[in-house]
């Protein structure tokens, strides 16, 4: 019977490690995936910028340079690209969180067009 009981406390510390190299694993790969999800910020234009999320965009203007037409761009995976409307903004104006986006699966990037 000794041998027995030596064999099963090895088991119970084996289903131990293989218990803590599970978590560690599950640990990396949330964090691996978490961190996929992307997110970023476009060059400016005349003063303007657009962000993004995993799924989402907004556009940001502050104390804008040229007057005219601006509109946000966004470039969706797996389905055509998303466009706001255009807004007519005059130089030297602030206009914040306009011209937002959805992407249904993920954004890749977006971007500010001008028209003068």
């Amino acid at each position: 019977m000794p041998p027995m009981k030596r064999v099963a406390t090895r088991s119970l510390r084996l289903g131990r490690k293989a218990m803590i190299v599970l978590l560690g694993t599950v640990c990396v790969v949330a964090g691996t995936t978490t961190s996929a999800f992307a997110s970023g910020t476009s060059p400016t234009t005349n003063g303007c910028y657009s962000t993004w999320g995993s799924t989402g965009t907004s556009a940001h203007c502050f104390n804008v340079t040229v007057t005219g037409n601006y509109r946000n761009h966004a470039a969706c995976q797996s389905q055509p690209d998303k466009v706001s409307s255009w807004l007519w903004i005059t130089a030297g104006s602030t206009v914040d969180n306009w011209g937002q986006l959805n992407c249904t699966f993920k954004i890749t990037s977006s971007r500010i067009e001008f028209t003068g």
